[in-house]
């Protein structure tokens, strides 16, 4: 604001860009859409939309409430079928891995490793170190005939002299001649 004094010494002031009405300028009417919605009391009866809004939380806390009991159950359930399975394969009379065991493995590989670790750490925490170190060892030796077979399979077969997409010959015939020379 400008102002300026008049010969009487009152001082005048000038309005620059500046209206009386309360009316937003462009730069607010921009951010009015962050600003929460106000409640006009002139309108009548605010406590329908304050009852709708509370009505609201309570459906989203109910379906949050029965969603994380499914969710307990569910990790529940698998903790329980993971603890059965570790049972088995503590247990001396344990058959070797079956196909199917191997698939259904790999599906859940991540979940099954992180409930291995829980297992682990409470068999430690309880002081039954050696369950735990058998149980450890037991699914080393699974995981290495699973590696040793897949690393198979890929390594089966090779492409021979210059790589031709396709073409590619079985490693066991393939024919080269050895000669030992002593030396």
């Amino acid at each position: 604001m400008a102002s300026k004094m008049s010969v009487s010494g009152e001082q005048d002031t000038e309005k620059g860009e500046r209206s009386d009405s309360p009316e937003p300028s462009c730069v607010s009417m921009k951010s009015d859409g962050s600003m929460p919605r106000l409640i006009n009391f002139r309108d009548g009866d605010s406590t329908t939309d304050l009852r709708i809004q509370k009505d609201s939380d309570s459906t989203h806390i109910n379906l949050l409430e029965s969603i994380f009991k499914e969710l307990e159950h569910k990790v529940i359930s698998l903790v329980k079928n993971e603890l059965k399975r570790f049972k088995k394969l503590l247990s001396p009379d344990y058959p070797a891995c079956s196909e199917r065991e191997v698939e259904d493995e790999e599906d859940q590989s991540s979940v099954r490793e992180g409930v291995l670790k829980i297992t682990l750490h409470f068999l430690k925490n309880m002081n039954h170190t050696d369950l735990a170190n058998t149980l450890q060892n037991k699914l080393i030796s699974v995981h290495q005939q699973k590696l040793k077979s897949s690393l198979r399979e890929k390594r089966k077969r090779i492409n021979e002299g210059i790589s031709q997409p396709g073409r590619s010959a079985l490693l066991n015939e393939i024919y080269t001649d050895l000669y030992i020379t002593q030396g």
